[in-house]
């Protein structure tokens, strides 16, 4: 079993286009009859010994068509905003809808709320008095134009909710 990580290329990379995902696994220690071998003192005692090894996990993934231009010096694919637009726009042409293009779509709108939070909300979060209130300050005079600013926290810059 993998857990998989949504924010890590190699992963989605997998997911899109099949590959092969390198994980770390606990296997239990054996000795050479074949037994498991367990503690034999302290506060692990009668519990198994484990030991970390890494296995290779061949994923089939979604079998998307990547570019060979996409192809990273580490053996996977990119899986950038341009590329997953590429992606979406050649699964747009088909008659049916399928999970891929759901996805694909549902990622990308992921990424770009993420970005937001990081970019406009999570700044914030240190600046919040404690009745929950963001109170920035307005400036009346600052400007060389004689508009309105903001402070502070800026929430001036923040985008607009649909």
């Amino acid at each position: 079993m993998i857990e998989f990580n949504i924010q890590s290329n190699q992963h989605l990379s997998a997911l899109l286009f099949g590959g092969t995902l390198i994980t770390e696994a606990r296997e239990p220690c054996i000795d050479e009859n074949g037994d498991v071998i367990l503690t034999k003192t302290g506060p692990n005692k009668g519990q198994m010994k484990t030991k970390i090894v890494k296995k290779e996990v061949q994923v089939k993934g979604f079998g998307l068509n990547p570019l060979a231009e996409w192809k990273t010096k580490q053996g996977w694919y990119q899986t950038n905003e341009e590329v997953l637009t590429k992606l979406l726009k050649a699964l747009e042409g088909r008659v049916i809808y399928d999970h891929r293009h759901k996805f694909l779509t549902l990622l990308l709108e992921r990424r770009k709320l993420a970005k937001e939070l990081s970019t406009y909300y999570d700044g914030h979060l240190d600046k919040l008095y404690p009745d929950s209130c963001l109170r920035p300050n307005y400036n009346h005079t600052a400007s060389a134009t004689m508009r309105l600013s903001c402070n502070a926290p800026n929430l001036q810059n923040i985008v607009r909710s649909k």
